[in-house]
């Protein structure tokens, strides 16, 4: 779509059946990334998302969820490894529990290091904070902090 880098829309349905008929749904999904590779080497890469999900035995649950997440990549920052940062937002209509739980707002920063040990192998480190804010904020609203080690085959 932009001449500095591809861009994929995408469309996705997925009806799905649970062991509990509550958590039975329908999911429409409309995620568009871009990417756009910087003079530097680094990259950028922009990705907007909604999630439309209808709960068909319990429509009070059904939500609505719109997510914005920027990354940038920064690879060989040392031979074989790259740093990455990420930010994503999301805000979350929780429709028919709109009067108890208002818009959520979800917040994530992201940081990973990871280092390629060969062309089929590599080990990732990373550290994810989330904070999610809704008015029911005894149910709902809390921080998590996650810290992960990966470790990836590829053939």
């Amino acid at each position: 779509f932009f001449t500095f880098g591809p861009t994929t829309f995408k469309f996705s349905y997925k009806d799905y059946t649970g062991y509990l008929a509550t958590i039975d749904n329908r999911t429409k999904a409309i995620p568009v990334d871009q990417i756009k590779g910087l003079s530097n080497g680094h990259l950028l890469i922009v990705l907007l998302r909604a999630d439309f999900i209808e709960q068909t035995n319990n429509p009070s649950g059904s939500t609505n969820n719109y997510l914005t997440r920027v990354d940038y990549l920064m690879p060989e920052i040392m031979p074989s490894y790259t740093l990455s940062f990420a930010l994503s937002m999301s805000f979350l209509d929780t429709k028919l529990q709109k009067a108890t739980r208002g818009i959520e707002r979800n917040l994530t920063p992201t940081v990973e290091l990871r280092k390629s040990v060969n062309s089929h192998l590599s080990a990732s480190l990373g550290y994810d904070f989330t904070k999610n804010t809704s008015k029911d904020k005894a149910t709902f609203d809390y921080q998590k902090h996650v810290v992960r080690f990966e470790l990836s085959a590829s053939y």
